[in-house]
């Protein structure tokens, strides 16, 4: 289901904001001087100025419903989903579901569908929801749908796809069909006992942290998958890029344990990289209390085995375990098998120099110590 948790904030805030004129006198003095002052900052995306104005108007006059929703907007646009729920509870306690009915959905969204689990509060949806669908006469198919999304964050599934259903008939009934097989594949997550999730906050962080990554700013990237993480455990794909990132920045028991985790969820044929991390690891860490040769060689061997023993890097992988078990005579065939492979099948990453360097150690009988990365 798309993110519809700042469609009510764009269209209805900014509607709402539009109907209150906009004037652009400097030195604001008067309550409405200050408001207007906001509204022209916030266009302008001074977000700081804007809700200095905002929280000036609600100190001066506690019932001004525009600096409320203005406010509120500054932080939704800004993707402060903490704040713009406490200051959207503080909106419907001031304005009516008459007055503000975007708040009231945009709020009864984000209680139900938010990833943070601190942030959810199904009830209160559940009640939200409920004036919605009073207001708008249980016709409105947006707040009927909002009103299935609050009752499944409640456990209450039955609920949720009564309301639901409804939802599909007046899609249906109105010829929309895109928006009919939206309504339908959300009544199907229900059936299936699924509350609703906006993937959208934990899908920003992993593109910043992506994008950190390629800059090689490992240690900024790792707190905003951290953060992913907490937010939304399932994807194995978080552990992957995050293991990989302490991999590289040499914080070999973080690594392992988030490598660990991918082994758990994932076969290595859908985890290759994952795996020789992990294997590299274990054969090499400076830290003894972290290496595994025996599992080391397990691993290594079952990457030989899906690239059928023609990869370089894999067989080399394979002796540089084998040489922590203590097999150096394994560790010497397969290194040489993956020097004469490389000859005619370079692979990227290759390195002919260090090849020659793993012979020479194997052949003295000691392991590789990977001590800088």
């Amino acid at each position: 289901m798309k993110s519809r948790l700042y469609v009510a904030s764009a269209l209805g805030i900014l509607a709402f904001l539009a109907a209150t004129g906009l004037s652009q006198e400097p030195a604001p003095q008067t309550l409405e001087e200050v408001y207007r002052h906001g509204i022209v900052a916030m266009k302008s995306k001074d977000y700081k100025q804007a809700l200095a104005d905002f929280n000036e108007v609600i100190f001066r006059e506690p019932r001004h419903l525009g600096a409320y929703v203005g406010r509120t907007n500054c932080y939704a646009e800004q993707k402060d989903i903490k704040n713009t729920i406490s200051s959207l509870r503080a909106t419907v306690k001031v304005g009516p579901v008459d007055k503000v009915p975007f708040a009231y959905n945009t709020l009864a969204v984000l209680l139900s569908a938010s990833l943070d689990p601190e942030l959810r509060d199904g009830p209160k949806a559940v009640e939200l929801a409920t004036l919605l669908c009073e207001f708008s006469q249980w016709k409105n198919p947006t707040h009927l749908e909002t009103l299935a999304m609050a009752y499944a964050e409640t456990g209450d599934f039955e609920g949720a796809k009564k309301w639901q259903t409804k939802v599909v008939d007046l899609r249906r009934a109105g010829g929309l069909i895109d928006e009919t097989k939206n309504a339908q594949e959300t009544l199907s997550q229900y059936e299936s006992k699924k509350p609703i999730r906006d993937l959208s906050q934990y899908q920003s962080l992993l593109r910043e942290a992506l994008k950190l990554g390629r800059e090689k700013h490992y240690d900024q990237a790792i707190p905003k998958l951290t953060e992913a993480i907490r937010l939304y455990p399932d994807d194995c794909v978080l552990f992957e890029v995050r293991g990989s990132y302490y991999y590289v920045t040499g914080k070999d028991e973080f690594a392992i344990n988030d490598l660990n985790e991918v082994a758990r969820r994932k076969p290595p044929e859908d985890a290759f990289g994952s795996y020789q991390d992990l294997a590299a690891l274990l054969s090499t860490s400076p830290d003894a209390k972290l290496r595994d040769g025996r599992r080391a060689v397990e691993i290594t061997t079952k990457l030989c085995e899906l690239t059928k023993w023609e990869q370089p890097n894999a067989l080399q992988g394979l002796a540089i375990a084998c040489a922590e078990a203590g097999d150096f005579e394994a560790a010497l065939r397969w290194q040489n098998k993956a020097v004469e492979l490389a000859e005619t099948n370079p692979q990227k990453g290759w390195s002919s120099a260090s090849a020659e360097m793993l012979l020479k150690l194997f052949g003295e009988k000691k392991p590789f110590r990977y001590d800088a990365r």
